[in-house]
């Protein structure tokens, strides 16, 4: 008597006492009129099976080595015939500009020239930078003189008078204010409030009234007092400025 059991692939397990099998079962029909169909039944020693299954299996394992054995090979055979030159000419035309030659594959030419360009590029943004950077230093170094030797020029009780004055005036008021120091003719500046000529000359006139500056020379008295204010916003940065005497006076010794 022999126990069946399914394997893979339509196979049976067919376990006996003293012997096994492995069997292949198709039904068919002998002769006509058969009521039933037959069964037929293929079997073969469970070793055997064993032995079939596992010589597939080492074919199997063997092609997979022999692919990856091609492989490996292959990918040496092209890194040493064209990836290491690559990697060589591109750390060549890196290197001191390619200044030692040309690259073996004249593909990289143009990489090598966009190399070249992109470093006198950066070279020159860098000089532009720090000719900048030089530039700003000295602008602030006049400003500071400037402010310093601007700070006998004007009394800090005159000054916080200014600034008090200032605080109160409205947009259009500091937008003269501005104009008239930083030397925008009345012309432009009536163009740009879209008034007449003779209201700008009115507004100059009422703001050295407003900001409480008198005696000759009240543009050169105006222009020192937003020079000093405009530096103590930024040294505040931007806050009001002092609301005593004492501060002012300190603001504009600074």
């Amino acid at each position: 008597l022999l126990t069946e059991k399914p394997l893979q692939e339509g196979l049976t397990s067919y376990t006996g006492a003293e012997l096994s099998f492995v069997g292949l079962s198709r039904p068919f029909m002998a002769a006509d009129g058969d009521v039933e169909p037959h069964i037929l039944t293929v079997l073969i020693p469970k070793s055997d099976y064993a032995n079939l299954l596992l010589k597939s299996r080492l074919e199997i394992g063997g092609l997979l080595i022999l692919l990856m054995f091609f492989g490996v090979v292959c990918c040496l055979f092209y890194t040493r015939r064209y990836f290491t030159p690559i990697l060589e000419d591109i750390d060549h035309v890196t290197a001191a500009g390619g200044e030692a030659g040309n690259p073996f594959f004249e593909e990289l030419l143009p990489l090598s020239d966009k190399l070249r360009v992109h470093e006198r590029t950066i070279t020159d943004l860098e000089t532009e930078r720090q000719d900048l950077r030089g530039q700003m230093e000295q602008a602030e170094a006049d400003a500071k003189r400037l402010a310093q030797r601007r700070k006998s020029e004007i009394d800090p009780e005159e000054y916080q008078l200014f600034l008090s004055a200032y605080q109160k005036l409205g947009p259009e008021a500091r937008t003269v204010i501005d104009a008239m120091v930083d030397g925008v003719s009345a012309q432009v500046l009536a163009e740009q409030l879209g008034k007449k000529m003779s209201t700008v000359y009115s507004y100059r006139r009422d703001i050295y009234g407003k900001v409480g500056i008198q005696g000759e020379n009240k543009l050169q008295q105006l222009r020192i007092c937003v020079a000093l204010m405009r530096r103590e916003q930024t040294e505040y940065g931007g806050s009001p400025a002092p609301s005593n005497g004492e501060n002012a006076g300190q603001a504009v010794n600074r």
